[in-house]
């Protein structure tokens, strides 16, 4: 009965250190898979969130070209049928009669500049050339 008594402690005391150690892999081990979990679901969403303003900069980009083009043609329309020279400069606009030379400058209302930002360059317009009819400019 010793023997067997003998080998019955060592099997209780391997348990009793076996099972709180295995517990403990345990958690350790769902706890990681937890952590992995979560950070891939952040990097989904991350990238999800990447590529929505990706598309909306690209979305903008084209309307300011557009809106340009709307600009560009808008003074070359004065300069040919009013000739007045239409000029903007930051968050001045500059309107210039050519024959008389009197000028029109407004200050826009608001600041065209955010915190941190950079400054905003000048506009300078360029009148479109005569045989320039792209349907795409306007």
């Amino acid at each position: 009965m010793e023997t067997l008594t003998g080998w019955l402690t060592f099997i209780n005391l391997f348990i009793m250190i076996a099972g709180p150690l295995g517990g403990i892999f345990i958690f350790r081990s769902s706890l990681a898979k937890a952590k992995d979990d979560v950070q891939e679901r952040v990097r989904e969403a991350l990238e999800a969130e990447n590529d929505l303003q990706q598309k909306q900069i690209d979305r903008l980009e084209r309307t300011l070209k557009r809106m340009e083009k709307i600009l560009n043609l808008i003074a070359s329309t004065l300069k040919k049928t009013h000739n007045i020279e239409l000029t903007i400069d930051e968050d001045i606009v500059i309107l210039r009669d050519i024959k008389s030379g009197s000028q029109h400058s407004v200050r826009i209302s608001g600041s065209l500049e955010q915190a941190n930002a950079a400054k905003v360059r000048p506009i300078r317009l360029q009148p479109i050339a005569a045989g320039d009819n792209d349907d795409d400019a306007v």
